[in-house]
């Protein structure tokens, strides 16, 4: 359902402005917690130092990118906006964390639609916003797709 969900409402959120944000933001990080969740419950011989070499990155991202879109959104959008930023660097970790090639070549697409999403949103239009956070939401989709279809067709990344 939060596959179906993200495929089909949050497009229409992001097409018709903010009428349907809110459900567009609900649906991704639902999505987005049942990505960690899954990638979390299939890691088998987890590599600590694969974890560690990504939370660094990506929780230095998500830290400064999170605090300059909170400069520019109303103080009653802070709480949401932090869980949300959590939320997305723990897929993008839990992703490296399970090793699989495509599930995190697809959370490091996910990563940069929302940042621009956010940007565009919050901070300033970038031109052709719209555009790059659909191009790079359905990569995001496509590669977690392939990712979640087969054990025996992906790629490790060790």
């Amino acid at each position: 359902d939060a596959f179906l969900e993200s495929v089909v409402i949050v497009p229409f959120g992001h097409a018709n402005g903010s009428k349907l944000f809110v459900a567009g933001l609900s649906s991704f990080l639902l999505a987005h917690v049942l990505y960690v969740i899954r990638n979390i419950s299939s890691v088998r011989n987890l590599k600590v130092v694969r974890v560690v070499l990504s939370s660094i990155p990506i929780s230095m991202f998500a830290y400064f990118y999170c605090n300059l879109i909170l400069e520019h959104v109303s103080i009653s959008l802070h709480f949401p906006i932090r869980i949300y930023c959590t939320v997305i660097a723990l897929m993008g970790i839990s992703a490296l964390a399970h090793g699989d090639f495509h599930g995190s070549v697809g959370a490091g697409w996910f990563i940069i639609s929302d940042s621009v999403l956010s940007f565009n949103k919050f901070v300033r239009p970038i031109r052709g916003g719209k555009y790059i956070v659909m191009t790079t939401y359905y990569l995001a989709q496509y590669f977690i797709a392939i990712s979640a279809s087969s054990n025996k067709s992906r790629k490790k990344l060790d």
